[in-house]
């Protein structure tokens, strides 16, 4: 019995030298993989600086039309030039400051069409094609829009904004769209956060602004 039980461990001594032992340092690490950028973060940031950025500049050039001491700057018109003494000078000041508004539109639509017809979208009811002027076709759809609400908004103005007020506010108003559908037309689709910040916080103030001047003569 004695011999089969040294002849059994000598077995496993042997085998225990055969396999190989594996140690921690042995071990292969696995490569760590990166992570991918989210796409969704990165605009986020963007926006976030964009629409920082635009706040400011926003800020800065209203500070500069509409305090007293910059009037001799003349941005946008003299006041000592315009005379408004009745609602209808006013919505003659302003009606005629919507044709900035209008010439981009127009701008717009001849550049949808140099689109159109550079491109297989030549046929509006083929789909095939259609894909190579959506983005000009974005734009002018958004700058409709935002058009719209700025126009509509300065009119309604007229009935509760003074007369030394409207000629420094709807000049401002007007510089800002047009510095903010060219940077949109410009930065579109990644950066177009600026351009669109541009137009709709003026649009978003002046008509909560009148929304509020409305409520006042309902109820005070």
């Amino acid at each position: 019995m004695s011999k089969v039980e040294t002849k059994d461990e000598k077995k496993t001594e042997s085998t225990k030298k055969e396999d190989p032992v594996t140690t921690s340092e042995e071990k292969t690490t696995e490569p760590e993989v990166k992570a991918e950028p989210n796409p969704i973060r990165e605009y986020q940031k963007r926006a976030t600086i964009a629409s920082t950025v635009c706040v400011v500049f926003i800020g800065i050039l209203s500070f500069i039309v509409l305090d007293e001491q910059y009037l001799n700057l003349n941005i946008g018109v003299n006041p000592s030039s315009v005379q408004i003494s009745s609602y209808w000078h006013k919505l003659e000041f302003v009606v005629c400051y919507q044709i900035i508004g209008i010439s981009w539109i127009l701008f717009n639509m001849f550049y949808v069409i140099s689109k159109r017809i550079n491109s297989k979208s030549i046929d509006p009811t083929e789909s095939e094609g259609e894909s190579e002027v959506v983005v000009a076709k974005n734009i002018m759809q958004n700058s409709i829009e935002q058009f719209l609400m700025s126009s509509f908004a300065q009119i309604i103005s007229i009935s509760f904004i003074e007369r030394s007020l409207l000629i420094k506010v709807i000049p401002l108003i007007n510089i800002l769209f047009v510095i903010g559908r060219i940077t949109f037309w410009l930065g579109y689709p990644k950066y177009r956060t600026f351009g669109f910040m541009c137009s709709a916080i003026p649009n978003t103030l002046l008509i909560n602004y009148n929304l509020i001047k409305f409520i006042q003569s309902l109820f005070f």
